[in-house]
């Protein structure tokens, strides 16, 4: 019955030539004093204002209070929308109103038909909105709307009456289009760009059509080519070149930025295949976390950091540098220090010797030898890079024959890491790939241009959690002149040299760069004992004494761990149990306990090794 009274509706209205995009209503004003009235309510008056049946989405909410006053009721609804988050559609009798959120959208294969027939049939019948979107590949047959779900259904059920109505034309059966949606990975390329440079992370578009590009040149065989872009109403990259013999068909992927969805035509004895590879490919990843600290410490001061350098010299091989300072650890066997870089480079892991380290820097830095460039940080997923760009610009002018140009020159450093968490029965750890570019101005010049001086390192190590990295090599030469004397004296003309001194200072600097990184842990899910969500697990202490659990929250938030720290009662003394660490595993409280030191353990009386975090 719902299809008969679709068709004659049609009929009619394609007959009358109707057009409805929205109520036939007046264009006076339309004026609203409320106090405290329902947004469903309102809704509702306002369409019985002009006797039209109207449906309000249960997501809406909120309480209208003041004045508002449109110069039409079109006008009106959309100042109503802005200020409460909704979106209006008519259908030719109904008015729905729903959040933009619920708009839906969907992919309609016409066989029979074309896209432009459908086209003007809804806006003839009155059912489509320019407001919406309507993308469509007229070759393909295919038409792609995103909208309100009432004005989705009514198009999709005029593309089923037009296309029973004209005579069966032989179907491609044999092809299918479907559109996977990505819960994690990104489907569209994405274009990272640092001093004028561009570096193209591939999307899940571009690694399928990739891995399908082993079926190139074979006889009825997909063949894949070619970068993916995004769907803007047309393929903005070259179509897949697969023809079925006799049909001419062409089978193609592309990416749908908006929706972050893959949508694949092909075979429909293919799409299982494709459904598992998406599966396969779109998992989730765990964040890396990187803190860099880029010190500048002078060259004679580097053995008072108390570190022992693992270094390599293209013409002297390996060889160790510095020593150990009796306060810090020397690094266990677990600790790796990979070589690279120019022709003097070091690095190192800082384990339980890193707080000794930052105390020292700070003790040069207030000496005056040593200054801490910069601290950037940056959060990036598992197998992505990351890059973190600290530099100055500034613009050459090159005389040409007829006109001036101005180019420009980047002098600064340039980090470039790539985390992989390795994953073991004991511990986890940290592979880091690192590519560190540095630049500087030398003071010499070529054709009046000057000079810049560029060195690089790129390694590759394994961090344990809770360690750092740090990678030294970049000598840098500075040189200043100051002037001392007699006050006033010195600045006599001609005698004023008698009483004034010359200061010539020439200082070499070496540039550090230490990193740490660290996981984030993301919540859990499941539900407690008590019913709340679990978003992770933490390692509880308990302790009757509360000078001695402020003591024990204040030694992990120095650290960064995070803390919660509650009061509960155990009959007339009160218990105060400190929550140390968030991670989504049990097992991995365990690094908890492993940095708890010996003197805060006397004031704990009570452990959990797993406490779930609820809300």
């Amino acid at each position: 019955m719902k299809f008969k009274g679709l068709i004659a509706l049609l009929l009619t209205l394609v007959c009358s030539g109707a057009f409805a995009a929205e109520p036939r209503w007046n264009n006076s004003p339309y004026e609203l004093y409320a106090n405290g009235e329902s947004l469903t309510d309102v809704l509702k008056n306002f369409a019985a204002s002009y006797g039209i049946p109207v449906t309000v989405s249960s997501r809406i909410a909120g309480t209208v209070n003041g004045s508002f006053k449109g110069e039409s009721p079109r006008q009106f609804l959309d100042i109503l929308g802005k200020s409460f988050e909704f979106e209006w559609y008519y259908d030719g009798s109904t008015l729905h109103f729903f959040r933009g959120d619920e708009i839906v959208s969907r992919i309609i294969t016409l066989t029979n038909i074309k896209t432009s027939q459908l086209r003007s049939a809804v806006e003839k019948v009155g059912i489509w909105d320019e407001r919406f979107s309507w993308k469509e590949m007229p070759d393909k047959g295919m038409v792609y709307i995103s909208g309100p779900s009432s004005m989705v259904d009514l198009i999709q059920e005029t593309a089923s009456v037009l296309e029973s109505q004209v005579v069966t034309m032989p179907r491609r059966d044999q092809y299918s289009m479907q559109m996977f949606r990505l819960r994690y990975a990104t489907a569209a390329d994405r274009v990272q760009s640092y001093r004028g440079k561009e570096v193209v992370v591939p999307g899940m578009a571009s690694v399928l059509r990739g891995a399908l590009a082993a079926g190139q040149g074979k006889s009825g065989e997909t063949s894949i080519g070619g970068p993916v872009g995004v769907l803007e109403g047309k393929r903005t990259s070259s179509p897949v070149t697969s023809d079925m013999p006799g049909t001419g068909e062409r089978a193609w992927v592309e990416a749908d930025g908006r929706t972050n969805s893959i949508i694949v035509y092909d075979r429909l004895e293919r799409m299982p295949m494709y459904k598992a590879l998406v599966r396969n490919l779109d998992q989730p990843s765990e964040q890396v976390e990187v803190n860099v600290s880029i010190i500048s410490v002078s060259a004679t001061n580097l053995k008072e950091l108390g570190v022992s350098w693992q270094a390599r010299d293209r013409k002297l091989g390996e060889f160790g540098y510095g020593g150990i300072d009796k306060q810090t650890p020397a690094p266990n066997k677990n600790q790796l220090a990979i070589l690279g870089g120019a022709d003097a480079t070091f690095s190192t892991v800082l384990d339980s010797g890193l707080d000794y380290f930052i105390a020292k820097v700070n003790a040069l830095v207030e000496d005056g030898d040593a200054q801490v460039v910069s601290r950037p940080s940056v959060v990036t997923s598992e197998h992505l890079e990351a890059v973190l760009d600290d530099s100055t610009t500034f613009h050459v002018r090159v005389q040409g024959n007829e006109q001036v140009d101005l180019f420009p020159v980047t002098v600064g450093s340039v980090l470039r890491v790539t985390p992989h968490i390795q994953r073991g029965e004991e511990q986890k750890g940290i592979n880091l790939e690192v590519t560190i570019e540095d630049g500087q101005q030398t003071g010499e010049e070529v054709d009046r241009i000057p000079v810049i001086k560029t060195s690089s390192i790129n390694t590759q190590t394994v961090v344990g959690l809770g360690q750092s990295l740090l990678i030294g090599g970049f000598f840098q030469d500075y040189e200043s002149e100051s002037v001392g004397g007699v006050p006033l004296l010195k600045d006599i003309p001609l005698l004023g040299m008698l009483f004034r001194t010359t200061n010539h200072n020439r200082k070499k600097m070496v540039k550090l760069f230490l990193m740490t990184p660290k996981i984030i842990d993301i919540p859990t899910g499941g539900l407690a004992s008590n019913g709340r969500k679990i978003y992770g697990y933490a390692f509880q202490v308990g302790s009757s004494n509360k000078e001695g659990a402020v003591a024990i929250r204040e030694y992990f938030d120095s650290r960064g761990f995070p803390t919660q720290m509650e009061v509960e009662k155990n009959g007339e003394k009160p218990i105060y149990s400190v929550a140390i660490g968030n991670y989504s595993r049990c097992d991995d409280t365990q690094r908890v306990a492993k940095a708890f030191p010996d003197a805060l353990k006397g004031d704990a009386s009570m452990i959990n090794s797993c406490h779930p975090l609820t809300r």
